[in-house]
């Protein structure tokens, strides 16, 4: 098993290598020059506040931090039963490091470096057990309903173009590939998280189980980069009873190998705003400049990827006989669209998975978009509006498996300050469980999430 993870971290070096060398045709709008922005400027974001850190009077190398978020749902029309449900997710998170609070051009190389651990713990029933489909309508339910370790690494970041991270221990696949801020707006798991199809079809892990794994970005700061990750394969680590904190390297697991380019499609800069008497925020040209807008929507941008998996996988046929590849590409793009002066800022986005070994993937296909918005009602510039269309299609070489099953989801999420969250939001599943037999229902949900 370690020489296979040496050969797969080889490789990974190997295509760092080969794409850096393109890194420099590749050139999006230029970057921010974030001394033009005026320090004296007050800017109105909204940035989750350290409370448990300051309650507790910690030093400043040690971050910590505390969110629960819950989602409570129903369907009062459809599925074979009408009922709801609710489930939660707790998180903490700790990091420490000597180079917190201080400027990155003042760092020696111990500041570069951070120790991350965290942990969530899940409680709840899935009412998508209940009606049943497969897009799981609450994201937060999965994996066990227990106490577990969702990850231990270690974590170099630098300020400069070149190596910008580099990072290994127990994590996520999803916390670096084939994923953006802009899913978590949403509740349904067709759009949290990750592109739904990759965990599905391939065994690594997505939050808040773990492998052991190692990641590099190589790149530009604000520019185009690539990211490539080694993982390992090993299922039988996210049961609940190893609460996350299985350490075994055994020789029966495999190797997955991602590799993702992104490129930014924007620059991300603050807009030039003007906050009136009954307290709206408008935007005007920059000579007429009171405050900065920022909205907190990431930067718009495009990622290209692709996985490859060496394990014994089992064919989805059922025949009882295993193929050593699993291979894959996905997509995802986001652009700035207000929806013509609708809103302050908004992203227009899609994603999609294309499986090239569907004879071992149970979901190779699944296409997603949406828009998210920021500032439809001026008097609440933080306030999000989204909607979004999710599809998956199942292996044809399942027998009588599902075939497919989509969901539309539209929500508003009430921001309460910098730490409070309330997203109303209506869900229509089309297709529940892929094959005609339950009928679609409507579904009326709530996620409330605290941040300490």
């Amino acid at each position: 098993m370690m020489r296979s993870f040496c050969f797969g971290l080889l490789r990974a070096m190997a295509c760092l290598s080969l794409v850096a060398s393109s890194l420099n045709a590749v050139r999006a709008e230029p970057r921010e020059d974030r001394s033009e922005l005026s320090p004296d400027v007050e800017r109105l974001e909204v940035i989750a506040q350290p409370w448990l850190h300051d309650w507790l009077w910690l030093p400043e190398w040690i971050r910590l931090s505390f969110n629960y978020t819950n989602e409570i749902d129903a369907n009062p029309s459809g599925g074979n039963q009408q009922t709801g449900t609710y489930t939660h997710n707790v998180a903490i998170n700790s990091a420490f490091s000597s180079g917190f609070g201080k400027e990155a051009s003042e760092w020696q190389e111990i500041d570069h470096w951070t120790l991350n651990i965290t942990a969530s713990q899940r409680s709840g029933t899935s009412l998508s057990q209940k009606i049943p489909n497969e897009l799981a309508v609450q994201q937060i339910y999965g994996y066990g309903q227990t106490f577990r370790l969702a990850g231990l690494w270690l974590e170099r970041n630098q300020a400069e173009d070149g190596l910008l991270k580099m990072k290994f221990g127990k994590f996520a696949t999803f916390d670096d590939f084939a994923s953006s801020p802009l899913y978590c707006f949403y509740t349904n798991n067709g759009f949290c998280g990750q592109n739904w199809g990759i965990p599905n079809s391939l065994p690594v892990m997505a939050y808040p189980a773990n492998q052991y794994g190692f990641v590099f970005y190589l790149g530009e700061e604000d520019g185009p980069h690539v990211r490539s990750g080694t993982y390992q394969i090993n299922p039988d680590g996210a049961e609940p009873a190893f609460h996350g904190a299985d350490f075994q390297i055994r020789d029966s697991d495999g190797l997955a190998q991602f590799v993702q380019f992104n490129v930014p499609l924007g620059s991300g800069k603050p807009q030039a705003a003007r906050r009136l008497e009954d307290g709206s925020v408008v935007l005007v040209p920059e000579d007429e400049l009171e405050v900065y807008y920022v909205s907190g929507l990431p930067q718009p941008g495009l990622q290209l990827g692709g996985w490859i998996g060496n394990w014994q996988f089992p064919l989805v046929n059922g025949n009882g006989k295993t193929s050593e590849s699993n291979e894959g590409v996905y997509g995802l793009v986001s652009v700035p669209w207000d929806f013509g002066g609708l809103v302050l800022d908004g992203r227009l986005w899609a994603n999609a998975t294309y499986g090239l070994t569907q004879s071992v993937q149970d979901v190779p296909n699944t296409y997603a978009g949406g828009w998210v918005g920021k500032g439809l009602f001026r008097n609440r510039p933080h306030d999000a509006v989204v909607i979004g269309l999710a599809n998956v299609n199942w292996s044809r070489d399942i027998p009588d498996g599902p075939i497919w099953e989509s969901v539309l989801e539209l929500g508003y999420q009430f921001m309460l300050g910098s730490n409070v969250s309330i997203q109303p939001g209506v869900q229509y599943i089309f297709n529940p469980m892929g094959k005609g037999d339950v009928d679609d229902p409507l579904l009326l949900g709530l996620q409330m999430s605290f941040s300490f």
